[in-house]
C-alpha cells in the first residue's frame, strides 16, 4: 500500500491518540505538538501528553516514540487481519 493513500494529516480532522484516546481537532495554523505516523493507508496520532517535554533526554523521546510506533503497527496489523 502506498503512503499517499492515507489522508493528509493536520488539516482540520479529528485526531484521536492511539495511546490514551484523547481527542482534538487539528488546526493547520497552530502547532499542537501532536505526532502522527501513516501506516497501511491509515493515520495514527499521539497526543503531547504521551511525550516528554522538549528539554527531555533523547532516551526519553526514544522510549515515547517506540511505544507510539509499536501501538500504531499493532493497530495497522489488527485492521489487516
Amino acid at each position: 500500500m502506498r503512503i499517499n493513500e492515507a489522508p493528509i494529516p493536520f488539516v482540520g480532522e479529528l485526531m484521536v491518540c492511539c495511546l490514551c484516546g484523547r481527542e482534538q481537532r487539528s488546526d493547520p495554523t497552530v502547532s499542537s505538538q501532536w505526532r502522527c505516523v501513516q501506516l497501511a493507508g491509515r493515520t495514527f496520532y499521539a497526543c503531547p501528553d504521551e511525550f516528554p517535554p522538549d528539554d527531555a533526554s533523547a532516551a526519553k523521546f526514544m522510549l515515547a516514540y517506540k511505544r507510539f510506533i509499536a501501538e500504531a503497527v499493532r493497530r495497522a496489523k489488527e485492521r489487516q487481519l
